[in-house]
């Protein structure tokens, strides 16, 4: 009996029921001999949970899949079928719950003024917070509408104001005609060097020339017209026909001590000088200087200045008499204290 209770418990635990009494076979299960049903003991259950690489999982437990062979450990994880999740059916209208909007906090007054003076300063809320957005399409109309009141006053200002400045009219009048500026030759911008000084003429030297050079004219006399004494003097001899060529008149010839510029010439004569004619000439060549330049011709008197109608630069001067003055006695002769040059 204990073994044949031993034999119904195992044949319990592998599924398989011994016949009942008045079954088909008419065999009495009572009397079915236990050498029939050689059983082992049966297997301890192993500690892991039976998912072993070589190992084989029991029919008795629940299902597993099969273990892969290229794992990187030796436990698989169980593959679990998802859940499928019911959607939540949204609450109705009339039960929703009302969102009230935040209540501002009261404003906390200060303990002490540090605390105060290290409080962030409030700053302006920005459009993303606020939920509002500014709309460029107002402002862009706006710019634009000065831009054009501007352009629609000042242009016509600026085209009916007159030019007064030189330059400016100028420079419209030059883009205007721009081939004539082209043809018009560029200034001289060479600047021209301010002239020497000019330097005083003083007189070196004075000769006589008698007329037809007979020596005279008393020409030892010279000196006395540059000795800066007046109670020296010179004088011709006198002439019956007053009338003389320029080849063989009587002639004083003036040198200067250097090239000077040479302006007018002064004669201090006899107080009874009276007429006559003398000329100014420059000499160029010291061999003839009766056919020097002529510069100024003049009538003589007792002072007689000859005024150069231009200022000549020059080293020597000729003066030579075409016809002599009348002097006290009546005679045609000429008479000369002091000679100067200015």
């Amino acid at each position: 009996a204990p073994e044949a209770q031993q034999i119904a418990e195992a044949l319990a635990e592998l599924g398989v029921e011994p016949l009942a009494e008045g079954a088909e076979d008419g065999v009495d299960a009572a009397e079915v001999p236990t050498t029939a049903f050689p059983l082992a003991p049966p297997p301890p259950m192993p500690a892991s949970s039976g998912y072993e690489r070589e190992g084989e999982a029991y029919n008795t437990d629940f299902p597993h899949p099969e273990p892969l062979a290229d794992a990187p450990s030796t436990h698989q994880i169980p593959r679990v079928r998802p859940i499928d999740e019911e959607p939540v059916p949204a609450a109705p209208a009339e039960e929703a719950t009302e969102v009230l909007s935040a209540i501002p906090a009261a404003p906390t007054v200060p303990a002490t003024a540090s605390s105060t003076a290290h409080e962030p300063k409030p700053t302006k809320e920005t459009p993303e917070r606020s939920g509002k957005l500014i709309d460029p399409t107002r402002p862009a109309l706006l710019f634009g509408l000065v831009l054009f009141l501007f352009g629609a006053i000042w242009g016509p200002w600026m085209a009916t104001r007159p030019v007064t400045d030189l330059d400016l009219g100028q420079s419209l009048r030059a883009g205007l005609n721009p081939d004539q500026n082209q043809s018009e030759p560029a200034p001289n911008l060479t600047t021209t060097p301010p002239p020497a000084p000019s330097v005083t003429p003083v007189i070196s030297s004075v000769q006589v020339l008698s007329w037809n050079n007979d020596d005279g004219d008393h020409p030892d006399r010279a000196i006395n017209m540059i000795d800066s004494n007046p109670s020296t003097s010179w004088s011709s001899r006198w002439f019956d026909n007053n009338q003389f060529r320029d080849e063989t008149s009587v002639t004083i010839v003036v040198k200067l001590q250097q090239k000077a510029t040479v302006s007018s010439v002064t004669l201090n004569m006899d107080p009874a000088t009276s007429g006559g004619e003398i000329v100014v000439r420059n000499v160029t060549d010291p061999a003839n200087p009766r056919g020097g330049t002529e510069l100024a011709s003049s009538a003589l008197s007792p002072t007689t200045t000859i005024q150069l109608p231009e200022p000549v630069e020059t080293d020597t001067i000729a003066l030579q008499f075409r016809s002599m003055p009348k002097g006290q006695d009546g005679r045609n002769w000429a008479w000369i204290s002091e000679l100067t040059v200015q």
